[in-house]
């Protein structure tokens, strides 16, 4: 049987016989030599190289931005090979767009023109790779293309089934409700998500996060922290989900629904008062919010008079119901006939 020799790594930190770091564009012959034993002539092999520490460039400067037809262009250039050019999303980490460029010669500026048609973020991130492997990461200004918010639209996460869509950060108005505008897909899922004071305040399954509108990086407040409606139920183990947000600006109090599952097709869903600092959710009174459903309520919103209304879900027509409080209890009122199909894909706020 032949023996196997372990792999070798060799390496060569682009310096001269006395350890100095050599120049940029400086040209070496990396010599190897195999041999098959001690003293027995071997072969060698040379490998020309340059070295080439500096990342390549995007001119920002003179990129040109048309708001008309919704393009960027921008010239790239590296001092050696352009190897690749990338548009990244918001948070740096989706790819957008890749765009082919010229590696045939060394020192060759390229003009790239991306298009932002589906880019509706105020900012994103333009990532540009030579072959050494040296990346140059600029931060791309949307803002004049895709401001804030426009008026009259609404902003949520859509959520998709697996295979029927790309889940993520989307807009819509009253006319085009039933074809959202993809914003940016997001990493993760999120639950619930409202907007106060200039920030969209968020939560995932288990944690209550920050964001700004129009970027969508979330920064994590903290782990969501419930006054566990267990203490409701003689039941071992179950579980709450947060299912929507609404700010009072009467009072100035973050208020949320959870849905706690008991059974695997029955809830009872409890309103939470929302500490925006800590992430901890304190029930509001000791019941549950009823409704005529096993599924409970889905949506929460709030007037500027600070009063609450939610819609019910778990069947085809739902009801209205406008929130109140008596004797420690949370009171259920119906209002008007039912609303239609309530949806449960969409988590929603408005600016």
């Amino acid at each position: 049987m032949a023996k196997h020799n372990p792999v070798h790594s060799l390496g060569w930190a682009g310096t001269d016989d006395h350890g100095s770091t050599l120049p940029d564009g400086t040209k070496a012959v990396a010599a190897i030599t195999a041999r098959p034993g001690s003293g027995e002539e071997g072969q060698t092999w040379r490998i020309p190289i340059t070295v080439d520490c500096a990342a390549p460039k995007a001119d920002l400067d003179c990129a040109v931005l048309d708001s008309t037809a919704r393009t960027l262009t921008v010239t790239v250039s590296d001092d050696q090979y352009l190897a690749d050019a990338v548009l990244l999303d918001s948070a740096g980490v989706s790819v957008l767009q890749r765009l082919p460029v010229d590696d045939n010669k060394a020192g060759t500026h390229c003009t790239l023109t991306w298009d932002l048609e589906d880019v509706r973020t105020r900012f994103c991130y333009l990532a540009v790779s030579d072959y050494a492997m040296n990346t140059a990461i600029y931060k791309v200004d949307l803002s004049s293309l895709n401001p804030d918010f426009e008026p009259s639209t609404f902003y949520g996460y859509n959520i998709y089934m697996e295979g029927q869509g790309t889940s993520g950060w989307v807009s819509f108005t009253e006319e085009s409700a039933e074809q959202p505008t993809l914003m940016t897909a997001a990493e993760q899922s999120y639950t619930a998500a409202e907007y106060v004071d200039g920030c969209v305040y968020t939560t995932t399954g288990n944690e209550l996060q920050v964001m700004r509108p129009g970027e969508y990086v979330p920064t994590k407040i903290g782990d969501i922290k419930l006054s566990e409606s267990s203490t409701y139920f003689e039941l071992s183990g179950p579980t709450t989900t947060v299912l929507d947000m609404a700010y009072d600006y009467s009072t100035d109090t973050m208020y949320a629904i959870g849905s706690t599952t008991v059974l695997p097709k029955y809830s009872y869903v409890f309103l939470y008062t929302v500490d925006l600092d800590t992430a901890e959710f304190t029930q509001v009174g000791d019941s549950y919010i009823t409704s005529r459903t096993a599924l409970g309520v889905a949506t929460l919103a709030c007037d500027l008079d600070g009063t609450l209304y939610c819609v019910e879900r778990g069947q085809q027509l739902a009801k209205l119901y406008k929130l109140g409080f008596k004797d420690g209890h949370v009171t259920c009122k119906s209002i008007g006939d039912d609303t239609g199909f309530p949806s449960s894909s969409l988590v929603t706020f408005s600016l």
